[in-house]
C-alpha cells in the first residue's frame, strides 16, 4: 500500500465506490465463496493490470440468532477502505482506511478524515472490534493502549 492518509480524505461507501469502479474498469464479479455477499476484481481494460478489488461478507448469525460482525473491504490506489458490522446498512459505510504506514478511524462518524483520526502503523484489529462492539469508535485509542504489548 502506498500514500499517506490526509485530512479531508473520505472514508467512502461500499456501494458507491464499487459502482464507480464498475463504470471505470473491466469488472470480474466473483462469488466463489458462499460466505460473501459480493466480490469484485477491477482490471484496466487490457485485463492485465488489477486496479482494485472489493468484497462484502454475507451476514452471519450465531446459534441464538444474533448477528455476528462481518467485513466489507475495498482496495484501491494503495489504500484499504473497510468496515466491520452486524447489519447490512452499517456494513455499507466504511469507517477505516489503512495506508502503508498509517491508518484512520472515523471516530466521529462524519465520513471524512479529521486530524485526530490519523494513527501511525497498522490498524489494531482487536481494539477496533472492541470499540465497534461497544458501539463507540471514540474508544478505539483507549482499547489500543490497553492491548498494546
Amino acid at each position: 500500500m502506498t500514500g499517506k492518509i490526509k485530512v479531508g480524505m473520505e472514508f467512502g461507501n461500499y456501494n458507491q465506490m464499487t459502482e464507480k469502479m464498475k463504470r471505470k474498469y473491466y469488472t470480474d464479479s466473483r462469488i466463489d465463496d458462499k460466505n460473501k455477499e459480493s466480490e469484485y476484481v477491477f482490471f484496466k481494460h487490457n485485463k492485465k493490470s488489477v486496479m482494485g478489488n472489493a468484497y462484502r461478507d454475507a451476514l452471519k448469525f450465531n446459534e441464538y440468532g444474533e448477528s455476528l460482525f462481518v467485513n466489507a473491504v475495498l482496495f484501491q490506489n494503495g489504500y484499504q477502505y473497510g468496515t466491520s458490522d452486524k447489519t447490512w446498512e452499517k456494513l455499507n459505510n466504511f469507517d477505516y482506511i489503512q495506508g502503508k504506514t498509517q491508518h484512520a478511524i472515523d471516530l466521529n462518524g462524519n465520513g471524512t478524515v479529521d486530524n485526530n483520526e490519523i494513527f501511525e502503523g497498522e490498524i489494531d484489529r482487536l481494539a477496533y472490534k472492541k470499540a465497534k462492539d461497544v458501539g463507540d469508535l471514540n474508544k478505539y485509542q483507549k482499547y489500543r493502549n490497553e492491548y498494546e504489548y
